[in-house]
């Protein structure tokens, strides 16, 4: 028996109502764990522990998010994308204009 079988049984008892609270629940987790970084590379004007590639990478995999979330329907993916991309796009302006 899978371990995750409850969640499972959750999911198909009341599937639709569930996705969105977990895909909402996801989006609230993904915005709030990354914002330490974009607040201080705005508060202290610094990007110098910054990864270009990293950033290119991540944001990168947000527009592919985003298609899939659009192709979906998906509201809490495409909600969670766009701030993301916002926030990264705000870090690759200040990684170049730094």
């Amino acid at each position: 028996m899978n371990s995750f079988s409850f969640l499972h049984d959750l999911a198909s008892s009341s599937s639709n109502s569930f996705a969105i609270l977990t895909g909402y629940i996801a989006t609230l987790l993904s915005i709030t764990a990354f914002m330490p970084l974009v607040y201080d590379v705005y508060k202290n004007n610094n990007t110098k522990g910054l990864v270009l590639n990293t950033l290119l990478i991540y944001f990168t995999a947000q527009i592919i998010w985003f298609l899939h979330g659009y192709a979906l329907n998906d509201t809490p993916v495409l909600f969670s994308t766009t701030i993301n991309m916002v926030l990264y796009s705000y870090l690759l302006y200040r990684y170049y204009t730094k």
